[in-house]
């Protein structure tokens, strides 16, 4: 989600072998000029979060959720 903004700032945070794998080269990124590529990266990135927010909240025990409330508000945020 702060991709935009960390380019802005010089930096880039995605892995250099999924961006090679889609064929985004960094200036892409770095001048804020998205490709189809581009959103095909992102489009990845966002499955993959996803599932791994669902991973996480199905893994978690029961028994610790009411001590993980804060983390799991946050994770609800960011989801």
């Amino acid at each position: 989600r702060d991709v935009g903004e960390d380019a802005r700032q010089g930096r880039i945070y995605l892995p250099i072998e999924e961006m090679q794998k889609f064929d985004v080269p960094a200036n892409v990124i770095m001048q804020c000029k998205p490709t189809d590529n581009f959103a095909k990266l992102m489009q990845f990135q966002v499955n993959r979060a996803r599932e791994t927010y669902r991973e996480a909240m199905l893994l978690l025990p029961a028994e610790d959720k009411k001590s993980q409330k804060v983390g799991l508000i946050m994770a609800t945020i960011y989801y």
